[in-house]
C-alpha cells in the first residue's frame, strides 16, 4: 500500500522533489552530525588525555626539582616519584633527566646511564611539549625541571669570607630555598639562609643572604655559611659552618665592626645548630649533640669558655628563644614537634601546652617578653601562625586572654617552617612552601602583622628567572585513546544509518500528508487569482495547510478592504501634505518678520547717522532726535536678539532658573517704571492692586520680570492713547494670580491659541508694528517651567485680559531691597578732587568700541587709558596702574580671560578692579570670567548708566 502510493505521487513533480529534498536533506544531517560527532569526540578524549597528563607532568617536575639539584642525596626520592607516575592510568614509562640528558631516574631499567636526546622543539621552548615518539602508539609529554633563580647583589656585599669565594662565584648569584628568617636589631632587614651558587647548582652552596622587606634587594652576608642570628646590640652575628676538615660543624661569632670571626664551638655529629643570642648578648643557646647523641641546648660564652648542657629530656632540642629578661628559653623538641620552656632559675624544663595533641613548633619571644609566637598544626601538613600570652596556665589558656592556644594570625594553611619576632614588635616573619608538591622544599618568606592583618609574600616578588636543571619525560599509551574513539566511530556509524533509514519513511509520510492539500489549494487559488475575491478555500486542518488555507480566505477580505484602505492613506498624506505646507509658509514668515525687525531698525540708525554725520541736523533740537531715534532703534535690536536667544535656550531645555521668594508689588512698579515715558506718551492710565496675601510669590525674580514686561508691553502696544491698563494679584489656597488688563481692540475667539503659538500667531492677526511676537510664546515657556499657567481672555472691541499663575511664597525675613540702586550719570562724580585722579583702562580689540568707551569714561571725569590687544594691555597696566580696567573677553592673541588671571596671579595688580565686558551671555561663561577673577561680567550691548554705577560702586568699594 505504502509503495503504491508512493508511486503514484511520485508522478507528481512536486512529490518527486520533496522526497528528494527530505532524504537529501536528512542524509546531509546525518553526515555532517557523524562527522562532528567523530571529529569532536576525537579532540575531547585527547583534550581530556592531554589534561591529565599535563598535571602529572607538572606535579612531577615541581616535586622532583629539588631532588635533581642535590641528586647525590636524593636519587631514591626520584625513583619514587617516577614509580608514582607510572601506577596512573595509560602512562607506559616515566624517567628524569638533567640538563644534559642524562637519565638519573626511570621505571625502565634498560634505561639506567643512558643520555636522553631533547627534542630541538624542547630547547627552544619553556613550557611542556605533547610530541609523538618512534611508536605510534606512543606520545611522549616532555615538561623542563627548573628552580627558581633569584639575583643577588654582589656589589652590595655586607660581610663576606672573601678568602673563601671563588672568582666565578661574581658572575652569577641565584638562591634557591629560603629558610631561617630573622630580623636584625633595627626591624628593617632580614637574614636567611639559601643555596647560592656561582652558575650551576652543583656548584652551589649554603650562604646567609640578607634583604630588606621595602626596597626586596638582595645582598650577600656570609658565604658557604647557615643559620645567622644577630645580637641585640646589631654587633654580632653568630652562624654554623660545615668544615670537611676535621668532619664537624663549627659556630662562629662574626663581629660586624672589626669583620673578626671567631669559634665559640665545634659539633663533631654534624648537626647544624640553630643558634641565638641572650638577652646581654654574652651568651649564645644552640643546640650541640653531646658524644654523638639528640641535640640538646647549650650556653656557649660569647667570648670563650665550654659550653654548658642546659636541657636533657628526650628527644631533639631545637631553635631556642630568650625572653627580654633572661629567665626563659622557649624552645622546641623534635620528639613529637612540640613547644618547651626552660627555667633559668630553676633549671627545669616543661611543655607549654601539655593537653595539646597537634604538632605546635618554632616559638619566638616578643620584644617585651609578654608574648609568644609559633605554629600550630591545622590539619595535615598545615599550619597556622598564633601569638599567645606568656606564661601559660596548664589547661592552654593564657593569664589574662581566655582564649585556648591564643590568637590565630594566619588562615593560609600549607606548610610553614620557623617564626622570628622583630625587635620594633610589629612583624612576624615566617617561611611557607607553595601550594604544589608535598616533596618539593621551595619556600617563600612571608611577614605578618602582630596585631593581625593580611600576611605580605617578600620574596615571590624578588626578581626571578626560571633556570632549567633537567627534564621529566612521560610516555603515554595511546591504546584506551585509539580504542575508545573507535567505539564513538562505531556508534556514529548506527546513528548515521538509523537516521537515513527514518528519513526515507518520513519521506513517504510527507508526501501523503502535503502533495494532496496542496493540489487542492493550487485550483482554489487560479480561482481567486482571477479576480474572484469571493472563493472561499474549504480546507479544515490545524496544521501549516489550514493556517495557509485560512490566510487565503484572510487574504481575500483585506484584498477587498485594501483599496478603501489606500484611498484613506491618500487624505490622510493630501492632509499632512497641506499642513507641512503651512508650517513651511508659517516658517517663511516668521523668517520675512525677523528680517523685517532687523533691517527696519538697522536702516534708522544707518539713515540717523548718515544725516548727522553729513551735517544734516543742525539744530541741537535734531540732533537730539537722531540720537534718541538710534538709541531706541537699538534697543529694538536688543530685545530681537534676547527674545531669539531666549527661545533657543527654551527649546534646548539650557534656560536656568533661580527660584525663590518675589516681592509681586514692587516688581510690577519696577516694570512700570522703566515704561514711564511711553505711559505718559500715550495718555495711558495705569491702575493695579495687590492683595496683601499675594505680595510674595514663587519664582524667578528675572524671568517673572521678563513676564510682566512683555505682557504689559502688549497691553501699552494695543491700547489706543487715552486707555487704561489694570494689573491685580489675587490669591486662592497656595496659588497667586496675576491679571492684566487692557482696553485695546480684543482678539478673535479663535485667534487667541495662536498667540501662544511661535509660527501662526502672526497669521490673519494685523497688530505688529515692531518686535517679533516671540514675547508670548517665551512668557508661556517660563510660567509652566516656574510651575504655573498662562492663559488670556479676550472679546474684540473690549480689549484682553492675560492671566499668569504662580505659587504662593512665605514673606522673606529681615531682608529690605534698596529702591534706590540706581544712580543719574551726574551722581558718579562724588568727589571731583579724587574721581579726576582714577584712571580707567579700556581694552578692546575693536577701535570704535574703544572710540566709544573712551567717550563715555572721558565725560565721567574719569583718565582713559586705551589698549588694542592683551600683551598692550599688560604693558598699560604695568605703566600707568590704572583703578580699574574695563576688558573685552574675545580678543585676538592673548583673551581677556588670560589676561585677568595673569593679573590676578602678580601680587602687584592683582587688587585692580575688572569689569568684563562680552557679547557672550550664557551662563558658563559668565562662570568662566567669574572664576578668572573679574569683579563683574556685563553683556554687550549695555546701558551707559549701568555701566557708571558699576564703576562707581567699584571704585568705592
Amino acid at each position: 500500500m505504502i509503495f503504491s502510493t508512493l508511486i503514484h505521487k511520485i508522478r507528481s513533480r512536486l512529490a518527486t522533489k520533496l522526497i528528494l529534498v527530505v532524504l537529501l536533506l536528512i542524509s546531509a544531517v546525518s553526515t555532517i552530525l557523524t562527522a562532528f560527532f567523530i571529529s569532536r569526540q576525537k579532540q575531547i578524549l585527547s583534550e581530556e588525555l592531554y589534561k591529565r597528563v599535563h598535571a602529572l607532568a607538572r606535579n612531577l617536575s615541581y616535586n622532583s626539582g629539588y631532588s635533581v639539584y642535590w641528586l647525590e642525596d636524593n636519587d631514591t626520592i626520584l625513583q619514587s616519584l617516577v614509580s608514582g607516575v607510572k601506577e596512573e592510568a595509560d602512562i607506559e614509562d616515566v624517567f628524569i633527566a638533567d640538563i644534559d640528558g642524562k637519565i638519573l631516574a626511570s621505571t625502565d631499567t634498560s634505561y639506567s646511564g643512558a643520555v636522553f636526546s631533547v627534542p630541538i622543539e624542547v630547547n627552544s621552548a619553556s613550557g611542556y611539549e605533547w610530541l609523538p615518539s618512534d611508536n605510534p602508539l606512543i606520545r611522549r609529554m616532555i615538561t623542563p625541571v627548573e628552580v627558581d633563580v633569584k639575583a643577588v647583589d654582589t656589589g652590595n656585599t655586607l660581610i663576606a669570607l672573601k678568602n673563601e669565594i671563588t672568582s666565578s662565584l661574581n658572575e652569577v648569584y641565584w638562591y634557591h630555598i629560603p629558610q631561617f628568617p630573622r630580623f636584625n636589631s633595627t626591624s628593617d632587614e632580614i637574614s636567611f639562609t639559601t643555596i647560592l651558587g656561582p652558575k650551576s647548582p652543583n656548584e652551589g652552596h649554603v650562604s646567609i643572604l640578607s634583604f630588606s622587606p621595602e626596597n626586596r634587594r638582595l645582598r650577600l652576608l656570609v658565604y658557604s655559611a647557615s643559620n645567622g642570628y644577630w645580637s641585640h646590640n646589631g654587633r654580632y652575628l653568630v652562624f654554623n659552618k660545615m668544615k670537611p676538615f676535621p668532619n664537624c660543624v663549627e659556630l662562629s661569632v662574626l663581629d660586624m665592626k672589626t669583620g673578626d670571626v671567631k669559634l665559640i664551638a665545634r659539633d663533631e655529629a654534624k648537626i647544624l645548630g640553630i643558634p641565638c643570642f641572650t638577652h646581654d648578648d654574652h651568651y649564645v643557646i644552640s643546640n650541640l649533640a653531646p658524644k654523638g647523641g639528640p641535640s640538646k641546648l647549650f650556653r656557649i660564652p660569647v667570648h670563650g669558655g665550654e659550653p654548658i648542657q642546659l636541657t636533657f629530656h628526650d628527644g631533639s632540642h631545637w631553635y631556642p628563644s630568650c625572653s627580654p629578661d633572661g629567665k626563659w628559653i622557649l624552645y622546641t623538641s623534635l620528639q613529637g614537634r612540640f613547644l618547651y620552656v626552660y627555667n633559668t632559675e630553676t633549671k627545669t624544663s616543661s611543655r607549654v601546652y601539655p593537653e595539646c595533641d597537634n604538632q605546635n613548633w618554632f616559638g619566638s619571644f616578643s620584644p617585651d617578653g609578654s608574648q609568644f609566637c609559633y605554629l600550630l598544626q591545622m590539619a595535615m601538613n598545615s599550619f597556622d601562625v598564633f601569638v599567645a600570652e606568656f606564661p601559660v596556665t596548664d589547661n592552654g589558656k593564657s593569664q589574662t586572654n581566655s582564649t585556648l592556644y591564643g590568637t590565630r594570625l594566619t588562615f593560609t594553611g600549607g606548610y610553614k617552617y620557623t617564626t622570628n619576632w622583630s625587635p620594633d614588635g610589629k612583624w612576624i616573619v615566617y617561611c611557607q612552601r607553595p601550594e604544589i608538591g608535598q616533596l618539593n622544599l621551595n619556600r617563600d618568606i612571608w611577614i605578618v602583622p602582630a596585631k593581625g592583618g593580611d600576611p605580605i609574600n617578600l620574596t615571590a616578588s624578588l626578581p626571578s628567572n626560571p633556570k632549567t636543571i633537567g627534564y621529566s619525560v612521560l610516555d603515554v599509551s595511546l591504546e584506551s585513546l585509539n580504542r575508545a574513539i573507535a567505539k564513538g566511530n562505531y556508534i556514529a556509524l548506527i546513528i548515521t544509518i538509523f537516521m537515513t533509514g527514518l528519513g526515507a519513511v518520513s519521506a513517504v509520510m510527507l508526501v501523503r500528508n502535503i502533495v494532496r492539500p496542496v493540489d487542492q489549494l493550487e485550483e482554489l487559488v487560479g480561482k481567486i487569482a482571477e479576480g474572484d475575491l469571493d472563493q472561499k478555500v474549504t480546507i479544515q486542518r490545524s496544521d501549516e495547510i489550514g493556517r495557509l488555507a485560512q490566510s487565503f480566505n484572510q487574504m481575500t477580505q483585506q484584498l477587498k478592504t485594501s483599496l478603501e484602505d489606500i484611498k484613506s492613506k491618500n487624505q490622510e498624506l493630501e492632509k499632512a501634505y497641506k499642513e507641512l505646507e503651512t508650517l513651511d509658509k508659517a516658517k517663511d514668515d516668521f523668517l520675512s518678520l525677523v528680517s523685517h525687525e532687523l533691517r527696519t531698525p538697522l536702516s534708522s540708525i544707518l539713515l540717523s547717522t548718515e544725516l548727522m554725520l553729513y551735517g544734516q541736523s543742525k539744530s541741537e533740537e535734531k540732533q537730539k532726535q537722531f540720537l534718541t531715534t538710534t538709541m531706541n532703534e537699538c534697543r529694538r535690536l536688543t530685545r530681537l536678539t534676547n527674545d531669539v536667544l531666549d527661545l533657543s535656550k527654551i527649546e534646548a531645555g539650557r534656560m536656568e532658573f533661580h527660584i525663590g521668594p518675589l516681592n509681586v508689588r514692587e516688581l510690577i512698579e519696577e516694570v512700570i517704571n522703566t515704561m514711564q515715558t511711553i505711559i505718559e506718551k500715550k495718555a495711558l492710565t495705569i491702575n493695579y492692586n495687590v492683595q496683601p496675601e499675594a505680595d510674595y510669590l514663587q519664582g524667578d525674580r528675572d524671568k517673572v520680570i521678563q513676564v510682566i514686561t512683555n505682557i504689559i508691553s502688549n497691553a501699552i502696544k494695543y491700547t489706543p492713547d487715552g486707555g487704561s491698563i489694570t494689573v491685580s494679584v489675587t490669591c486662592d489656597n497656595e496659588t497667586g494670580t496675576v491679571a492684566i488688563q487692557d482696553t485695546g481692540k480684543g482678539i478673535e475667539k479663535e485667534d487667541i491659541p495662536k498667540v501662544f503659538d511661535k509660527f501662526r500667531q502672526l497669521e490673519n492677526i494685523a497688530h505688529h508694528s515692531d518686535g517679533t511676537g516671540l514675547g508670548m510664546s517665551i512668557a508661556k515657556s517660563i510660567i509652566e517651567r516656574l510651575g504655573g499657567s498662562i492663559r488670556i481672555e479676550s472679546e474684540p472691541g473690549k480689549g484682553s485680559t492675560v492671566f499668569f499663575t504662580l505659587p504662593i511664597a512665605e514673606k522673606p525675613e529681615n531682608k529690605i531691597r534698596d529702591k534706590d540702586t540706581v544712580n543719574n550719570a551726574n551722581s558718579i562724580a562724588y568727589d571731583a578732587n579724587n574721581v579726576m585722579e582714577k584712571k580707567i583702562l579700556i581694552v578692546d580689540d575693536e577701535q570704535a568700541m574703544r572710540f566709544t568707551l573712551k567717550e563715555c569714561i572721558d565725560e565721567a571725569g574719569f583718565i582713559p587709558i586705551t589698549a588694542s590687544g592683551g600683551e598692550d594691555a599688560l604693558r598699560m597696566v604695568a605703566e600707568h596702574k590704572p583703578s580699574l580696567i574695563l576688558l573685552d573677553v574675545m580678543m585676538p592673541g592673548m583673551s581677556g580671560i588670560e589676561v585677568c588671571r595673569k593679573l590676578r596671579e602678580n601680587p602687584k595688580t592683582s587688587g585692580i578692579k575688572i569689569i568684563m565686558l562680552s557679547a557672550r551671555g550664557q551662563e558658563k561663561e559668565k562662570e568662566e570670567g567669574m572664576q578668572a577673577g573679574a569683579d563683574r561680567y556685563v553683556t554687550k550691548p549695555f546701558n551707559y548708566h549701568d555701566l557708571l554705577d558699576i564703576i562707581e560702586e567699584l571704585l568705592k568699594d
